[in-house]
C-alpha cells in the first residue's frame, strides 16, 4: 500500500502525517544499508523469542521442521521449562499465521516486503503475533522485546523500523471481542475484523482485508492464514461457513489427548484422571479418552515411562475400533509408524493374535517398536513394506488390514503447522497415486469376509471418497460397510456436557464379499 492513506486513517493533521511518514521512510532506508539477502543473521539463543525466531528461520530457510530446529536447541543446555513453552507457542502460532502476519507487514511498510530482511520479518512476525493472538502479553513487553531482538541482529536502523511498524498496528487496534456463533455471517464479510480464534475478534480502524466479493479465495487465504489455492478447492466442496470454520479450527492451538492403556493392570480413565488431579494436572475425561486443560510436554505426566496411556488424537482413537478385530486374528497395519493405530488394535485384541506392522524403513519401525515396549505390546511383528511378500512375514492373508495411508494433512493442519506452507496441488495428485496402490495391494492379502479400513488425515475428496469410488469400481468383490469424513473443529461431549478441540479425518470400511 501507498503511505498516504496509512498516514490519514492515523493522523487527523497533516503535519503530523507528514512527520511521521518521514520518520518511517527513515527507519526503512537506514535499515536497508546493511540488509543483505546473503547474509545468514542468527539471533543468540539465550531468550524464547530469540529460539522462536531462529526456528522460523531454519523453516524458511532450509525447509527444517520447526520441531526438529526447537529439539536441537533445547537439547543443547538446560532451559527453563516456561522458556521452551514460550517459543513452541511463538514458533508454531507464528507458522499458523504467517500469510496473515506478512499481508499486515506488507500493509503497515513503505518498504516492499521482498527488501526487508528475513530475521526482521521473523522478528516482525513475532512482535505481531502477540500483539493479536497472544493478548495477555502486554504491548509494551511485545514490541520492546521486538525492538531489542532487531538491535541485538546487528542490522543497523532496524530497531527503529521494527518499532516503527509494530507500534502503527497497535495504534488501528480499536478492541477485542468475543463473539458467539451466531453472528458468523455479520462477521465474516467484515474487512476489518481479524479472527483470533473461533470465539473472538480483533476489530481495526479500516479495512485490512480485501473485498471478498472481488476475489474470495485470496481475501479468505488473507485473513484466516491459508493458500489461496487450497481456499479455492474447498470452497467447491464445502459452503462459506463451513470453510471458515474448518481454517479458524486449523488456525487453533490443538489439544493433547491420551489413550489409556488397558493392557496396563488396574489402569483405566478414572483412576489416570484422579492421578493427574493429585499432580494438579488439569483434565477431563472424553468418553473413553482424556483432555489435557493445559501445556504440558507428554513425557513429564505421571506414568509415561510406564506406559499408561498413549498420546493421540481423539480423532484418531476413533478410526481403529472400527475394524472390529477381536482377540486371536491376524491383521496387518500397512502403513503403522509411529504405531499408535498399531498399538490401539493390540489393545483391543487384548494383546492375543498377531499385528505385521509395516513401514518404508527401518527409523519408522525402530520407533513401532519402542512404544511398542513401553506400553507393553508383545503381539506385534514389524515388517518393511516391500517384505510383505517374503516368506519371512510367513502370512499371506490376513483377518482385517488398516491402510493409515500418507496424504496432504489437510485435517491436521493445527498439528502439522508447517504443512500448509509446503503443500501443492502437485503434491495431492501423487498421494492418489500411492494411496490408490495401497488399497490395491490390501485387497490382494484379504481373507474373504475381512475387512479394509482406510484411513487418511485429510479432508480432501480425491484423496478420500475418489480414492474408495475408484476402488469399488474395479473390485466387483468388495463392498462399503460405512464411511466417515469427520472436520478439524470443536464438538460436545453428551454425556460430560463438555466441549471438547479434534483434529479432522476420512475413515472408508470395506468388506471382501468373495
Amino acid at each position: 500500500m501507498t503511505y498516504e492513506p496509512y498516514a490519514r486513517s492515523r493522523f487527523s493533521d497533516q503535519n503530523q502525517a507528514y512527520e511521521a511518514k518521514k520518520q518511517l521512510q527513515k527507519h526503512m532506508n537506514d535499515a536497508g544499508i546493511l540488509m543483505s539477502k546473503n547474509k545468514i543473521v542468527q539471533l543468540s539463543n539465550n531468550s524464547a523469542r530469540n529460539m522462536a525466531v531462529n526456528a522460523l528461520l531454519g523453516f524458511n530457510r532450509d525447509q527444517k521442521h520447526i520441531q526438529d530446529t526447537l529439539g536441537e536447541i533445547f537439547g543443547s543446555q538446560n532451559f527453563d521449562p516456561r522458556d521452551k513453552r514460550l517459543a513452541t507457542e511463538l514458533a508454531y502460532g507464528v507458522s499458523r499465521h504467517s500469510i496473515t502476519l506478512d499481508h499486515l507487514i506488507g500493509r503497515y511498510s513503505s518498504r516492499p516486503f521482498k527488501n526487508i530482511d528475513p530475521i526482521v520479518i521473523q522478528i516482525l512476525r513475532i512482535g505481531l503475533y502477540q500483539l493479536l493472538f497472544m493478548t495477555r502479553t502486554p504491548d509494551f513487553a511485545a514490541i520492546n522485546e521486538a525492538v531489542k531482538q532487531a538491535r541485538n541482529s546487528g542490522l543497523r536502523g532496524t530497531d527503529g523500523f521494527v518499532n516503527a511498524l509494530l507500534r502503527s498496528v497497535q495504534r488501528e487496534i480499536v478492541e477485542f471481542v468475543s463473539v458467539e456463533p451466531g453472528l458468523f455471517d455479520k462477521l465474516m464479510t467484515a474487512r476489518n475484523i481479524l479472527w483470533v480464534s473461533l470465539t473472538e475478534i480483533c476489530r481495526f480502524k479500516d479495512d485490512i482485508f480485501p473485498d471478498r466479493k472481488k476475489n474470495l479465495p485470496k481475501s479468505l487465504s488473507l485473513s484466516l492464514g491459508h493458500p489461496a489455492w487450497l481456499i479455492e478447492r474447498w470452497l467447491k466442496r464445502f459452503d462459506l461457513e463451513t470453510v471458515w470454520k474448518i481454517c479458524l479450527a486449523n488456525n487453533a492451538r490443538p489439544s493433547i489427548s491420551l489413550r489409556i492403556n488397558p493392557l496396563q493392570p488396574e489402569n483405566h480413565e478414572k483412576t489416570y484422571l484422579s492421578r493427574l488431579a493429585e499432580d494438579e494436572i488439569e483434565a477431563v475425561c472424553i468418553d473413553d479418552a482424556i483432555q489435557l486443560r493445559q501445556s504440558v510436554l507428554p513425557s513429564q505426566l505421571p506414568g509415561f515411562q510406564q506406559g499408561l496411556f498413549y498420546v493421540q488424537d481423539i480423532t484418531a482413537m476413533k478410526v481403529s475400533p472400527l475394524l472390529g478385530v477381536k482377540p486371536g486374528d491376524t491383521v496387518l497395519d500397512m502403513c503403522a509408524a509411529p504405531g499408535g493405530k498399531t498399538t490401539h488394535l493390540a489393545e483391543i485384541m487384548k494383546n492375543e493374535g498377531k499385528i505385521i506392522a509395516c513401514d518404508i524403513n527401518e527409523d519408522k519401525l525402530n520407533i513401532i517398536r519402542e512404544n511398542c515396549q513401553r506400553l507393553g505390546v508383545s503381539i506385534v511383528q514389524t515388517a518393511l513394506a516391500n517384505e510383505l511378500d517374503n516368506s519371512s512375514v510367513g502370512i499371506s492373508s490376513y483377518d482385517a488390514i488398516l491402510i493409515d495411508a500418507p496424504c496432504s494433512n489437510t485435517a491436521v493442519l493445527s498439528r502439522r503447522v508447517e504443512a500448509r506452507h509446503l503443500l501443492k496441488p502437485v503434491h495431492i495428485s501423487r498421494n492418489v497415486k500411492t494411496q490408490s496402490k495401497l488399497i490395491d495391494d490390501a485387497s490382494k492379502h484379504i481373507k474373504t469376509g475381512g475387512k479394509i479400513l482406510y484411513s487418511t488425515c485429510s479432508i480432501d475428496f480425491s484423496e478420500n471418497e475418489q480414492v474408495i469410488r475408484n476402488f469399488l469400481k474395479n473390485h466387483e468383490n468388495f463392498k462399503l460397510i460405512q464411511e466417515n469424513l469427520t472436520l478439524p473443529g470443536i464438538s460436545v461431549n453428551e454425556n460430560e456436557k463438555t466441549s471438547y478441540w479434534h483434529d479432522g479425518g476420512y475413515t472408508a470400511l470395506l468388506e471382501r464379499i468373495s
